[in-house]
């Protein structure tokens, strides 16, 4: 729904079971909800999300906002959340870089730090796709994950590849 500048989503989930082709929500246990609105500022846009899930044992709650601007060419996205989950509480802060090379050729730059009790994680991510026309294009990507995460999450990943469309 757009209201004036700005546009609202608003969803609710509800694992409510079907009988005799209607929805029995009444014995629900496990739900979810959210919303987000989005507005433009000027040369920015402004986003803030909020979402909740339940189950019969948990409940997690989540918040998080970013805003996303023009910037030497390209558009610079900053962020930040808040999760509250049954394990403990996670904050996680972010930015990314993405721009366009050339009519065919994007690149994009991220970085996030994820502090929650257990670790604090620091991923770091290059893309970098080229259209070939067609609906093919070629992709090159590069992750680090450095920080106090289980060391199977630990390291540097890269990843070449191709993907078609139609």
């Amino acid at each position: 729904t757009a209201m004036g500048g700005a546009t609202l989503t608003v969803g609710y989930v509800s694992d409510g079971a079907a009988v005799n082709g209607a929805m029995n929500l009444t014995d629900s246990d496990d739900t979810a909800a959210g919303a987000t609105i989005s507005m433009p500022m000027g040369n920015m846009t402004v986003a803030v999300g909020f979402a909740n899930a339940d189950t019969a044992t948990e409940s997690e709650t989540h918040v998080g906002g970013t805003v996303a601007l023009a910037a030497g060419g390209g558009t610079l996205t900053v962020g930040m959340g808040q999760a509250s989950l049954t394990a403990g509480d996670a904050t996680s802060m972010g930015a990314t870089y993405a721009m366009s090379l050339d009519a065919d050729t994007s690149l994009s730059v991220g970085y996030n730090n994820t502090k929650d009790a257990a670790h604090n994680d620091t991923t770091t991510e290059l893309s970098l796709s080229r259209s070939l026309g067609g609906g093919a294009s070629v992709f090159f990507d590069v992750l680090n994950v450095s920080g106090d995460a289980d060391t199977n999450a630990l390291g540097t990943a890269f990843a070449i590849g191709s993907s078609f469309s139609f």
